[in-house]
Formats: C-alpha cells, structure tokens, sequence
C-alpha cells in the first residue's frame, strides 16, 4: 500500500505563493464563513496578516507532493495546554483523520532541548450545531467535557449558539493505523522528532492586525444591527462578541 507522508510548514515564513494558493482555494470551498463565523476575514492582505499575528503559531500541512491540504494553529496557551484549531482545504476532506492524527501527535509528543514535553493537552471550543466538526475531533480522541452557553457568535446570522469544550492528551490519541479514502492510501503518525514546535507564549496580537480590521468589523455589526462591544476574538482579529476560540473545524 502507498503510504502518504505528511509536512507543517510555518505559515509565518510560507512563500508567499503558497498563501494566496490556500487563500483562493479557501475562498472557492466557501469556507470563510464557516471558520471565521464570528466575522469572515475580508481579503488576502487580511489573511496574510491574521497568520502572521503574534498571538498564534498557525502552520500549513502539505501532502507527499507538496500540496497544501490543511491549516491549523495554536493560541490562548495556558501552561502547558494550548487551543488547536483545524481547516481542511475541501479536496482534502478524505484525508481529514489522517491528517488530524498526524498534527495533534506531532504536537503532544514533541519535547524541548531539556526533553520535557512542549504541551500536557490540547483543547478545542466547537460551535454545537457543528456536528461534522465535533465528528472529527472525537476521531482524534477529544473528549467533550462541558458546555458553554451562548459561547459562539454567528455575524451572519446575528446569533448566539453554545459550544462545547474538548480536551486531548498524549495517552488519549488514538493508536491505529487510519484507513484513508482514495486509492487505499494508509498514514501512521510520525515520531515526534519530525517536528518543532515552540512553546506557545501568551502575547498580544499584532495592533496593525487589529485596526485593520476594526472599521471592517463595525462595518459589519452596523449592517447587523448589532452593537454590542467590540472584543477581541480567537481569530486574532475583533468580533462583535467574544467569540474567543474558532472551532476545531472537520468540514
């Protein structure tokens, strides 16, 4: 069986090509607006700043040929857990899991210099009528551990849905091999040498990434109707509502 090798590559230092491929394949999946419910970002300047935002380490992951196929990023670190968010790219919507597997075991098992462990838990916040989201985090292991009302805003909408909170550890990651769709391809997660990720640090985003979404967010919540404050939200960016933590997106 062919096996398929996965690569992160910091989205901080990614060609500048690789950006505007995912942002434009981004945009034809449509998946703007379910990623960044709370607010959809604008334009690839946008884009590109919100990745490179202080106040997060988002990484691309690549196939065996070097084609982009997912995002995903830490923030909101507390101690040694941190907040994970996914996005698939649609054509890689069959190779979710595996790719999943591949990141959240990269990550638990990478150690620094002193051979301690960079992260104890990974957590996710997920709105809960995602339903194929929280689908694909319980694949990976995550366990539901509690529920939050009113947590996530939907600026399309003008409304509120709960949220559910997901933990993972290392001992909680599934060990199989994942079956993938396509050709009978199969993935056995990496060791965690394969990977560097440093220690998230719990910083301020990048104020220019800030203004330059203020007037376009108040902009928004003017069409809405909606006048709440404006706060800070996961994405890095504002929102109309404290939306903190974007979803563990599977779809």
């Amino acid at each position: 069986m062919e096996k398929t090798c996965y690569r992160t590559l910091r989205a901080k230092s990614a060609p500048q090509e690789t950006k505007t491929e995912f942002w434009e394949q981004f945009q034809k999946d449509r998946l703007n607006p379910i990623l960044f419910f709370d607010g959809e970002i604008p334009d690839f300047a946008n884009f590109s700043a919100w990745l490179s935002a202080k106040d997060k380490d988002a990484r691309f992951v690549t196939g065996g040929t070097g084609e982009v196929k997912a995002l995903y990023w830490l923030n909101n670190p507390i101690g040694k857990n941190a907040m994970i968010h996914f996005c698939f790219l649609r054509k890689a919507f069959g190779e979710q899991e595996a790719i999943g597997i591949h990141v959240v075991e990269s990550l638990l098992h990478c150690k620094n210099g002193s051979g301690e462990y960079v992260l104890s838990a990974l957590v996710g916040i997920t709105p809960k009528p995602y339903r194929h989201a929280l689908a694909f985090i319980r694949k990976l292991g995550f366990r539901i551990v509690a529920e939050l009302p009113q947590a996530c805003y939907f600026a399309r909408q003008n409304t509120y849905e709960n949220a559910l909170v997901s933990i993972l550890t290392k001992e909680e990651i599934p060990t199989k091999e994942v079956q993938m769709g396509g050709g009978g391809k199969h993935y056995s997660a990496p060791v965690a040498q394969e990977v560097e990720i440093p220690a998230p640090a719990p910083v301020e985003a990048d104020q220019s990434v800030k203004e330059a979404a203020d007037e376009e967010r108040r902009r928004r919540a003017g069409a809405f109707g909606h006048s709440k404050t404006v706060l800070t939200s996961g994405s890095g960016l504002t929102s109309p509502a404290n939306s903190q933590k974007k979803t563990l997106l599977g779809a």
